[in-house]
């Protein structure tokens, strides 16, 4: 069985504080954005997405292409 100090758990508090700060910077740092393809097949989607009332149905929801 192995035995821990106060002191090794205290070296041990501060490490994980520093790696978890620097991956917080790192975070940071990086730009999160969506691909161009993405945005540009989201704006097809809802271009070729067409919702209409509908007396029976209530709404009736079609793709048009």
């Amino acid at each position: 069985m192995v035995n821990f100090t106060f002191e090794d758990l205290h070296d041990l508090e501060n490490n994980e504080k520093s790696i978890f700060g620097r991956i917080a910077t790192q975070a940071e740092e990086i730009e999160i954005s969506p691909k161009k393809s993405t945005v540009n097949n989201i704006l097809a989607y809802s271009k070729a997405l067409s919702v209409r009332d509908s007396k029976s149905l209530k709404k009736v929801k079609m793709i048009l292409n």
